[in-house]
């Protein structure tokens, strides 16, 4: 998948986001399972909907931090597959 395949990445609410692919379709993930499958204080940080909602398009992958301490390929975020 291109960088460009994703057209648009909008912070819902909370720990949730909406991703609207270049061919239509579109994806509302909520990654608070992730993070309740996941506690590390790299990743739980996140948890707070304000630095959340700061992530960046990077490459292939949605990143989270300066050093991308969270980030997930936009394949996965295709299939809507996170954990």
């Amino acid at each position: 998948m291109k960088k460009d395949s994703i057209k648009s990445v909008r912070h819902l609410k909370e720990n949730i986001i909406e991703i609207v692919f270049i061919d239509g379709k579109q994806q509302v993930i909520d990654f608070s399972e992730y993070f309740a499958k996941h506690p590390h204080p790299q990743y739980s940080k996140y948890e707070n909907p304000e630095l959340f909602s700061k992530f960046s398009c990077e490459l292939y992958f949605l990143a989270w931090g300066a050093d991308w301490d969270l980030m997930f390929k936009y394949s996965d975020l295709y299939k809507g597959k996170i954990c």
